[in-house]
Order: structure tokens, then C-alpha cells, then sequence
């Protein structure tokens, strides 16, 4: 037993030096605690962005040098153990009424109709039998959407997408201005 829980030790002081170390990397990249936290779960280090103005891509590039997977070669499958996870999600405080905005003009919609969005987006519930996977499917244009990722499967799932991908799009922005 003493060996579980010394092992259980290691594992909780490791990640919770990862976490500093991950403190001092967004620090050292001009982030502040205010603007970004990082907190441990199990294996896994959450960061948060909670300020408007944050770019999700490049706290994404950076926290990700702190994750690591194990992969059993074969197959290419994640092992059980070992992995160090990170999760980088912009605060709810900032999404959701951003989000709740473009579900309403998604929402209201026509069938077919492309709706403009703030920030250059713009999106369009699909029409049944246009090619749809999906009944449901919405494709989404704009900074960040391409042809491998631009279609969501419903208005909810397409607001987060285009909230997300605006916060981090306005970030970029406020970045080339400075």
C-alpha cells in the first residue's frame, strides 16, 4: 500500500510542477494570471482563458509542449497510463453570450440562406439533399475554417465553433494592432 500511495505522491507532484513550469511559460510569454490560469486535474493540466483579447492559439502552442501521450505502436491507440493531458478552452464567461448571439441569428435562419456574422464569418444551414451528411449540417466560412473543418452538426455545436473561432480571430487582430 505505502508504494500506491507513494507512487500517487510522484505522479501529483509531478503535475503539479508541470503546472508551475506551464505558469512560468505563459507568464514569460506575457500572460498574465489574470488573463490565463492553469489548474491540475488527475494527469491533466486545464488552462483557462478568461480575458477577451487572448489568442486560444498561441496558449494552445505553447501548453502543448507540456502534454504527453502514450501510443502503442502497432495501432497508434493512447495508452492507459503515463499520459499527460492538456485542455485549453476559453472561460464560459466569454463564450457563452457570444455563443448564445450567433445561435439565435443561426436559429432563425432559413434553410439555405448564408447568414453574416461578426468578424468576417458568416454560415449557412445546409439543405437536405445538397450533399448533406448530415440532416442538421451547418458550414461555417471564415478565419480558421477551411474545407477539413468547416462544417458543424447543428446550430448548437456550429455556435461554439464560431464563437471560439471568433474570440481567437478578434485576438489575432487586437495582437497586429499592437
Amino acid at each position: 500500500m505505502a508504494s500506491i500511495a507513494q507512487s500517487d505522491y510522484h505522479m501529483n507532484t509531478a503535475i503539479r510542477n508541470l503546472a508551475i513550469s506551464l505558469r512560468a511559460a505563459l507568464k514569460s510569454a506575457k500572460f498574465s494570471a489574470r488573463q490565463v490560469t492553469v489548474r491540475t486535474r488527475d494527469s491533466t493540466l486545464d488552462v483557462t482563458i478568461r480575458a477577451a483579447g487572448v489568442s486560444l492559439a498561441k496558449v494552445r502552442a505553447i501548453a502543448r509542449s507540456f502534454e504527453s501521450v502514450r501510443r502503442e505502436h502497432a495501432s497508434g491507440g493512447i495508452l492507459c497510463a503515463g499520459n499527460r493531458l492538456v485542455n485549453v478552452d476559453y472561460a464560459d464567461a466569454l463564450l457563452e453570450p457570444l455563443k448564445a448571439s450567433i445561435f439565435e441569428a443561426l436559429e432563425a435562419a432559413p434553410l439555405g440562406d448564408t447568414i453574416a456574422l461578426p468578424g468576417g464569418f458568416s454560415a449557412v444551414k445546409l439543405l437536405p439533399g445538397h450533399g448533406v451528411t448530415y440532416r442538421g449540417d451547418v458550414s461555417m466560412a471564415g478565419p480558421g475554417f477551411d474545407g477539413s473543418n468547416d462544417l458543424a452538426l447543428g446550430v448548437v455545436w456550429a455556435a461554439e465553433r464560431l464563437a471560439i473561432a471568433y474570440l481567437d480571430a478578434d485576438a489575432a487582430t487586437q495582437d497586429t494592432r499592437a
